[in-house]
């Protein structure tokens, strides 16, 4: 054979050997498409296909009704569009299978029986979260939880409040009641300092320090019996709802600072002057509870009210008062209570025409007719009074509460006409 005969023989067989070479590398790399496809529908089928376990019986009904699968397996995939959760007194103890959950934005599961809280440390998407009553003593679990806005823990045996220092976004905080705290940690309340609202009604409480950073405040609940130092308290001028509770003699002179103020509610029992809340001319709701005029004359005088004329609510109750000349030019006023005082004229209600709540129940008062004029009175408690004649209280006919036993009354055909009309009734 010629040399050119042989020479094309060779680029033959090569091309052949090429062409079945792809021809076999074509058909295996098919086979393994095939394979990769196979496996990635697989993944995809099977995606958010995990089976979920909730160990308690209470939360996993609660999770049922909330994705309306009340029977079957719980996947993760139908966890995904929970965003919001309240379980609220359901006798939940464990919380095995919330970290599923991975969506929440809010959670409430308060009054139950929980005591472990580690499964939820990582629903870090968490913005409100309700612990409060149950038997949480570690709150570790929170220290990643870094977009909490909202964190109510009131009421548990939580001790170490440190972890709550790192939730630098926290807006509103309550820790009232948690009697086992360590109080030498408050001061990383201190770094809270986009805080608006703080509940820390805790009877041990002595160092109000951490208040000093708190300047957003405008919600402040404390416990002040063992403070000496009240300082912190001048210079939360944006406050206008305060709860304070002291049971020993105090300086109110910080009130003359907090002139924001729009509610006010003191327990009390000691010597103090409250001649400092005189200038608070911006409350519309007032408390003085009963614990803060016993045995103390010199707060029986309640005088310096009448220069809150913004007052549209106003609890004077158990304080030994038997002159409410001071609350005549109270006329914003729709709330009073007035009980369990010492009280025998009320003329000066005459001018509270917008009254329709009033309370004058446990008092010397024998002459009602000023009352003829209150026809806004929705409730009225008169009870344990020296009441005979019931006559003024013909008008009244927009009264759903009104009570008057333990008087002297023996005619109570005045109030025939809405007798039946009467939600609640004491005779």
């Amino acid at each position: 054979m010629c040399k050119g005969g042989i020479l094309m023989k060779r680029y033959l067989a090569i091309i052949i050997v090429c062409i079945c070479i792809a021809w076999v590398g074509m058909h295996y790399n098919q086979g393994k498409s095939r394979e990769l496809i196979q496996s990635l529908d697989s993944t995809t089928e099977n995606y958010g296909n995990d089976s979920i376990a909730f160990s308690d019986s209470s939360l996993e009904k609660a999770i049922r009704e909330k994705i309306s699968k009340p029977s079957g397996q719980i996947y993760k995939v139908d966890l995904e569009n929970i965003t919001e959760l309240e379980v609220v007194s359901a006798n939940i103890k464990e919380l095995s299978g919330i970290e599923n959950l991975t969506n929440l934005e809010e959670l409430n599961l308060s009054f139950n029986d929980i005591n472990d809280i580690s499964n939820i440390s990582n629903l870090t998407t968490l913005v409100k979260l309700n612990l409060s009553n149950n038997y949480i003593s570690d709150i570790s679990a929170l220290n990643d939880l870094k977009n909490l806005t909202q964190l109510n823990i009131r009421n548990t045996l939580v001790k170490d409040i440190r972890p709550i220092g790192n939730l630098s976004k926290l807006k509103i905080l309550n820790i009232s009641h948690c009697e086992n705290i360590d109080l030498e940690n408050t001061h990383v309340l201190g770094k809270l300092n986009n805080l608006t609202e703080l509940y820390f009604y805790n009877y041990e409480l002595s160092d109000i320090n951490f208040l000093n950073n708190l300047t957003n405040l405008t919600n402040l609940s404390l416990y002040l019996n063992n403070v000496t130092d009240l300082d912190s308290l001048n210079k939360l001028t944006k406050l206008n709802w305060l709860n304070l509770g002291f049971y020993k003699s105090i300086d109110l002179s910080f009130f003359e600072t907090l002139t924001n103020l729009t509610e006010l509610y003191l327990d009390y029992d000691g010597d103090a002057d409250i001649s400092h809340l005189s200038n608070l001319s911006n409350l519309q709701k007032l408390q003085l509870s009963s614990h803060f005029f016993r045995g103390k004359s010199n707060l029986r005088d309640i005088s310096i009210l009448t220069n809150l004329e913004n007052l549209t609510e106003l609890i004077l109750f158990d304080a030994e008062i038997s002159d409410i000349s001071s609350l005549q030019n109270l006329k914003n006023l729709t709330k009073l209570n007035l009980a369990y005082n010492k009280i025998s004229d009320i003329g000066a209600l005459s001018n509270l025409e917008g009254l329709t709540e009033l309370d004058l129940s446990n008092n010397q008062i024998a002459d009602i007719r000023v009352l003829s004029g209150l026809v806004n009175l929705t409730e009225l408690k008169l009870n344990n009074n020296k009441i005979s004649d019931i006559n003024p209280l013909k008008r009244l006919s927009k009264l759903k509460i009104l009570l008057l036993n333990e008087n002297h009354i023996h005619d109570y055909s005045p109030v025939e006409e809405y007798y039946l009309k009467l939600n609640f009734k004491d005779f």
